[in-house]
């Protein structure tokens, strides 16, 4: 797993344990980036 990767991970984890603050669309927009960041991972 490479920094870059990692990094990814933790802010999207950060970013999932603050989801209780965020609005709709922070969510949503948050699912896409998980799903894309999915995708780019499942291409390697």
């Amino acid at each position: 797993m490479s920094k870059r990767t990692l990094s990814q991970v933790l802010s999207i984890a950060f970013a999932l344990s603050k989801a209780e603050e965020v609005g709709i669309n922070e969510i949503k927009w948050l699912r896409n980036e998980v799903k894309r960041w999915a995708h780019n991972l499942i291409s390697f």
